[in-house]
């Protein structure tokens, strides 16, 4: 059975200060990351609930996106 986690890659910080948003995927112990193609600033993340805050512009859009992959 396969466990997905969304979260940001706060090592990979881009040179605007924003992380790139990640699923993890987790498949008979085998550990996949797939880049979603958005990025935020760690202060726009809520790590407790694994969402976009609505402090950022498109916090809606990119919630939905996450929520559809």
């Amino acid at each position: 059975m396969a466990s997905v986690k969304v979260m940001i890659r706060r090592n990979k910080m881009r040179v605007d200060g924003t992380c790139p948003i990640i699923l993890k995927i987790t498949n008979n112990r085998c550990l996949t990351e797939k880049f979603i193609g958005y990025a935020v600033k760690p202060e726009d993340w809520d790590e407790s609930d694994r969402i976009v805050k609505k402090t950022h512009p498109n916090s809606v859009r990119i919630n939905h996106l996450i929520l559809k992959k």
